[in-house]
């Protein structure tokens, strides 16, 4: 660094110099040109170097700008079921192409572990009755948590 800054002020002298030969009529012009540009290009110099010495180079205020990491990872499953379940009253079309699958998937991984009778709601889950059928008009939230309740209660 040393020998950059040697250069750099000996380089600016020469051309300064040279400047003033060229233009005699403009020594003051010339010195003061050649002072603003030595002040901007130590500036920069200094700049660079302060910012070589500290670690993280940002500020503390954006240092609280950051977002804190999350920890604690959620699974894939149950932001899927998050997104898709909501409090609302579903088509018996979306409920069949959409909360159907996955119930089923519940359904199927509890039954794996259980050898409890199923209630006649979850028997028509598992038989693929439409919803149409079981539900009427549409399923509402309530529906839901009651498949849900016997889901777990297997």
């Amino acid at each position: 660094m040393k020998v950059r800054v040697i250069v750099g002020a000996a380089l600016s002298v020469a051309a300064a110099v040279a400047a003033a030969i060229v233009f005699p009529t403009r020594v003051e012009t010339v010195a003061v040109g050649w002072a603003s540009a030595v002040l901007v290009w130590a500036a920069i110099e200094c700049s660079g170097a302060i910012g070589k010495l500290m670690p993280g180079s940002s500020s503390l205020f954006e240092s609280l700008l950051k977002r804190p990491r999350r920890t604690s990872q959620r699974p894939a499953d149950l932001e899927r079921c998050e997104r898709l379940l909501s409090w609302r009253r579903y088509s018996p079309r979306d409920f069949d192409h959409h909360i159907r699958p996955l119930l089923l998937g519940l359904l199927r991984h509890r039954l794996e572990t259980s050898a409890d009778l199923l209630d006649p709601e979850l028997t028509a889950l598992l038989d693929g009755t439409p919803a149409t059928d079981t539900y009427g008009k549409g399923v509402s939230t309530g529906d839901l948590e009651r498949i849900v309740l016997a889901i777990e209660s297997l």
